[in-house]
């Protein structure tokens, strides 16, 4: 009998999990989908001098990997936080031959205010993740570091967007513009731009709620949705979070 789609997560460990795999995790059940999970390393966000990130080891990161590919063919992956150039090889390679139709890369630049990738990190990104990707995601205050673009205006996303293609991605995600009190997410598929917006609520975000766009994606994805459906499915998921936690 065939179940729920699955959905690796490669993703750093929050243990007050406004970050990471536990977030990631409940996102996916929440949509349906099952959660296999390779957690990376540790993020601790209150860390004096801002967010940290302490690596796992390459052997445990690659025994977890199999014993997740092993439980389940996965549908989807999402990569999260990854430590250091080696990482973001070792998982590469992993992912290369794993069977995941649809690969969600979203780097994580800063947490807590704190950067947390260094430039060498993002560059084994662009090398090695963003030709597997089906698309990257990249949040909007994050442009700056991975592109170079300035301007958080609407055309300076889709700037954005264009860049990272440029730079070897199918197809990319800036997410969390703001205008006339609207949120909007530019999609750059293939040259095609597309504009998703949704009414933004005035309400504390709720722990995990902007790490856990990206794994909303993967998990639409591997229920079948076209990237475009996708990117617009998980904006108004995201946005029914805030609204539920605003009452």
């Amino acid at each position: 009998m065939s179940g729920p789609p699955t959905v690796l997560l490669l993703h750093a460990a929050d243990p007050l999990g406004e970050e990471g795999i536990l977030a990631d995790s409940a996102a996916i059940r929440d949509l349906g989908c099952r959660p296999a999970t390779v957690t990376t390393g540790f993020l601790f966000p209150r860390r004096p001098g801002g967010s940290a990130v302490a690596a796992l080891p390459l052997p445990l990161v690659a025994e977890q990997f199999e014993a997740a590919i092993a439980a389940a063919s996965p549908a989807a992956a999402r990569v999260g936080i990854l430590a250091d150039p080696l990482h973001v090889e070792t998982v590469a390679t992993l992912l290369h031959d794993c069977g995941a139709r649809d690969v969600v890369v979203a780097p994580v630049v800063r947490s807590g205010g704190a950067r947390i990738a260094s430039e060498d990190t993002l560059d084994a990104i662009r090398r090695e993740l963003f030709p597997l990707a089906r698309v990257v995601i990249v949040r909007a205050a994050d442009l700056f570091s991975l592109t170079g673009e300035r301007s958080s205006d609407l055309p300076g996303l889709e700037r954005g967007a264009r860049e990272i293609r440029a730079q070897g991605a199918r197809a990319a995600l800036v997410t969390g513009g703001i205008r006339d009190e609207r949120i909007f997410d530019v999609l750059d598929e293939g040259g095609r731009a597309a504009v998703l917006d949704a009414s933004r609520v005035a309400a504390p975000r709720p722990a995990g709620a902007v790490g856990a766009h990206p794994a909303a994606v993967a998990a639409f994805l591997a229920l079948g949705a076209t990237l475009l459906r996708a990117a617009d499915a998980a904006q108004r998921h995201m946005t029914l979070r805030l609204d539920r936690g605003s009452r």
